[in-house]
């Protein structure tokens, strides 16, 4: 009788090898952390290529001009199980392309700016002073609210004027980027339009300024989106003991962002005042604004070119100080309040007799129904040697249009249209 074979054929043998194989590649794609992609965002043409995959204007699932829901246009691009697993591996073994956004690649850039900017003693509630090279100048966005194809051709407008080279860096040493605050909420891309501004930050230290609006304040940003937009798409990065992804990351953030920027005006750089804020007049209560608090700080003596201090360590109550002023002032503006049309730059009613603007940079959808606005727009303002001749000037497009930038020239301090003066 022929003896029985009782070893496994190869056949059979391979194909137990090879399901091992296969369920111990997914266990390790399950475990292995999210790609981080270092170099996102770190160029405008990133820009560009991302906001052609996304609309500029995706539905909402509702019809609120002041809490908008994204949650379906967020569901819908998360990436599948399999983009979640092995195509996370495989972007480790640089074998597919990573997919457009990263999470993790936000949290690890802003981690790295948190470290850098506490250690220069940005924290909390604190004001920056500015001493500018001679004929300084700012670009200048005001609210953004989530515009984020918005700011990508604005960007390309500044490269196009050869302002901003295609990695973020602002080409002469002269110049300056002002973000007035509220650059987040009201829009399915609070992440992204962070991410730029975070990388302009890191590509031009000391010459990006982002000054924290009440829309980056502790009891405000969590009930405008961000919240909800880090529970759907920053899973991947969330800790133990957070309620939400990046809960005290993102406040810790916001909390290294300076409540004023004060710069110089020559030739008295430590006497007159150009005042960056967020808040001014009577719009806005999250902290009172009055010069003269700050006169110690303000009027010592500096060889550095950027100082810092922390708002507690000033009086509240302080008396006048003589040769103390402002002498132009920038700021946002509550738009539900004013219900007045611009396109892009205003003057403002004079605040304590100074000659006041603002900008605003946020043509959503929520802003084009809330309150018809249509226009991407930032200003540049062109200091001089006799702040007489200091110049202000809108660059804005139409973006039902987008049939190229128009530009109007103002006089900082008479508001005089100077457009096509020489």
């Amino acid at each position: 009788m022929a003896k029985k074979n009782s070893s496994l054929s190869p056949l059979i043998l391979s194909g137990i090898i090879l399901g091992s194989l296969i369920v111990l590649l997914f266990i390790v794609a399950l475990v292995v952390p999210e790609y981080a992609q270092p170099n996102l965002f770190a160029k405008l043409s990133d820009l560009q290529n991302y906001t052609k995959i996304f609309p500029e204007s995706p539905s909402r699932d509702n019809k609120s001009i002041v809490k908008p829901d994204f949650e379906t246009f967020y569901t819908n691009n998360l990436p599948g199980f399999f983009a979640r697993t092995l195509g996370n591996l495989f972007c480790y073994a640089g074998l597919v392309v990573p997919q457009p956004w990263s999470s993790k690649s936000y949290r690890d850039l802003m981690e790295k700016l948190i470290a850098e900017r506490e250690k220069k003693n940005y924290k909390d509630a604190f004001i920056l002073r500015l001493k500018p090279p001679e004929k300084a100048r700012f670009i200048i966005f005001g609210d953004q609210q989530g515009a984020l194809h918005s700011l990508t051709r604005n960007l390309t407008k500044l490269k196009e004027m050869d302002i901003l080279d295609d990695s973020l860096a602002l080409k002469d040493e002269k110049d300056h980027i002002v973000f007035l605050g509220d650059v987040v909420s009201r829009s399915a891309y609070s992440m992204e339009i962070m991410m730029i501004a975070m990388r302009l930050i890191e590509k031009n230290p000391e010459r990006a300024f982002y000054i924290r609006g009440n829309h980056e304040s502790e009891n405000y940003w969590q009930n405008y989106g961000l919240k909800r937009e880090l529970e759907l798409r920053a899973e991947s990065v969330q800790t133990d003991g957070e309620k939400f992804p990046m809960e005290s990351m993102v406040q810790r953030f916001f909390n290294t962002l300076p409540i004023i920027l004060y710069v110089g005006v020559s030739p008295d750089f430590d006497k007159n005042f150009l005042r960056f804020s967020h808040e001014g007049g009577s719009d806005y209560t999250m902290e009172t604004i009055d010069i003269n608090c700050y006169a110690d700080f303000l009027k010592k003596s500096s060889s550095d070119q950027l100082s810092v201090s922390n708002i507690a360590g000033h009086p509240t109550n302080p008396s006048p100080v003589d040769d103390l002023a402002t002498k132009v002032i920038v700021r946002s503006e509550v738009k539900r309040k004013s219900f007045q049309s611009m396109d892009g730059l205003r003057q403002l009613p004079p605040e304590s007799g100074v000659s006041s603007w603002t900008v605003f940079s946020a043509p959503t959808q929520i802003y084009q129904e809330g309150v018809s606005f249509f226009n991407d727009a930032f200003a540049i303002l062109q200091t001089a040697s006799d702040i007489d001749e200091w110049k202000i000037t809108l660059y804005y497009q139409d973006v039902r249009k987008l049939d190229g930038y128009k530009t109007r020239t103002c006089n900082v301090l008479s508001g005089e249209d100077v457009t096509d003066i020489k």
